[in-house]
């Protein structure tokens, strides 16, 4: 007897993460800091043109923050990056506006974000890389929120206390390596209809309450890597679902 799956598209992201981790490097061969792009894992398989899903294929931008310190100067800090778009062009090269270059001996923290290959721009939430205080240098995320207009995977990665080498010197600095991993992940509910294929099963009235979709996200708070002062809309009291059938 062949059986009927039958697919629900969720209408929300859940604020939880994901425990699936996409990998992407990111790495330059020169004084000049820059970004390259390789697949470590195998990525999810989504189809990132119709759910908007990211993967190691199908990014195509990301959003750096970063800064350095010296050692005799720890209090003060650099920002080299606030931000910066870094985009894979049609040869497959990360590249950025405004070169940066490392520093000898300066102590680099880097951070990147992409938001559905969308840059947040303090829409559905606010970006910050606060680099006055030691305790708060760490890219975190404040009322991030999703909504029918605003579904998207939302990915993130570190990289702390890369040393700035002379190009010059023995080990000259060749990549800042990125290990990216959904910090949102989307909900999918499936059926299993027992019937013979030739029978028409309708599924309706199907919907998920409770949703929570917005929260601040900061990493290093606890150091419990989670989403925080979590809370709905008023919109996201319940999420109805469309069904759609594969055979």
């Amino acid at each position: 007897m062949k059986k009927h799956l039958f697919l629900l598209s969720l209408s929300a992201i859940a604020l939880a993460g994901c425990t699936s981790t996409d990998v992407i490097e990111e790495g330059v061969q020169s004084n000049a800091i820059g970004f390259t792009n390789s697949i470590a894992k195998p990525s999810r398989s989504i189809d990132d043109a119709k759910d908007g899903d990211l993967t190691t294929e199908t990014l195509d931008d990301i959003y750096v923050y970063g800064y350095y310190t010296m050692s005799n100067q720890q209090a003060t800090a650099v920002q080299v990056f606030d931000g910066t778009e870094v985009s894979k062009n049609s040869n497959g090269v990360w590249t950025y506006t405004n070169t940066r270059y490392w520093v000898p001996n300066a102590k680099y923290f880097f951070y990147a974000y992409s938001c559905g290959d969308t840059q947040l721009k303090n829409t559905f939430g606010t970006p910050t890389l606060a680099i006055a205080n030691d305790n708060t240098r760490v890219l975190r995320f404040s009322n991030y929120t999703c909504d029918n207009s605003h579904q998207h995977d939302l990915i993130y990665a570190f990289n702390e206390g890369i040393i700035g080498q002379s190009p010059t010197s023995e080990t000259p600095n060749s990549k800042v390596n990125f290990q990216f991993k959904h910090i949102l992940t989307k909900i999918n509910a499936r059926f299993i209809s027992e019937f013979d294929a030739t029978y028409k099963v309708i599924v309706s009235n199907v919907r998920v309450v409770n949703i929570r979709n917005m929260g601040n996200y900061d990493p290093k708070q606890n150091d419990d890597y989670k989403w925080n002062s979590v809370d709905r809309s008023g919109a996201y009291k319940f999420v109805s679902l469309t069904v759609s059938t594969e055979g």
